[in-house]
This record gives C-alpha cells, sequence and structure tokens, in this order.
C-alpha cells in the first residue's frame, strides 16, 4: 500500500504486508500492522500495534502503543498515553541525541 497525502482513518484497519505513508496519517480507531510499515511526515494514533515501523518524520501518539518488533524512530516523537515495548527500540532525536542517553 502505497500513501501520499493525507489518510484519514475512521475505524479498525488491518495491514498484512508493506505500507508506506508519506504525508499526514490520523487514525482514530484501531490499528494493526503484521508487516513493515514506513512512515515520513506527521502520523497520530490513538491504538496501534506495531510488528516492524519505521518512522521518518513527526510522530505523535495519543493512545495506547504496543510494540512487537523492531521500530526505529528518526524524527520528533510525543508520547501523550500508555506505550508498551516488547523490542528493539532506536530513537534519534532532533538533537541527533539518542534517547537512552538522555
Amino acid at each position: 500500500m502505497f500513501f501520499h497525502g493525507t489518510v484519514v482513518f475512521l475505524g479498525t484497519v488491518v495491514f498484512l504486508g508493506t505500507v508506506f505513508f508519506h504525508g499526514t496519517v490520523v487514525f482514530l480507531g484501531t490499528v494493526v500492522f503484521l508487516g513493515t510499515v514506513f512512515f515520513h511526515g506527521t502520523v497520530t494514533f490513538t491504538t496501534v500495534v506495531f510488528s516492524t515501523a519505521f518512522f521518518n518524520g513527526t510522530v505523535v501518539f495519543l493512545g495506547t502503543v504496543v510494540f512487537l518488533g523492531t521500530v526505529v524512530f528518526l524524527g520528533t516523537v510525543v508520547f501523550l498515553g500508555t506505550v508498551v515495548f516488547f523490542g528493539t527500540m532506536a530513537f534519534r532525536l532532533v538533537s541527533g541525541r539518542e534517547l537512552h542517553d538522555l
């Protein structure tokens, strides 16, 4: 699936393959990713479950996020809810400092 522009999900979305987002993505329901996801832009989630995800841009979490794989953040991440990590996390903030060094 390739998205270029603005995407708004108002229900339940299940991705079973590879998803590329370029633009603004807003999730207002439950999203389950079972493949590889690449985000470039601004993403807002309420409830999300990831297996493998790569973020390049600004990510805002407004709900509960569960990571079941490897997640790499290359932009700014703001968590406003509950986050549970079950894999390997690598964060790179805008300042270039790694999150685990903070």
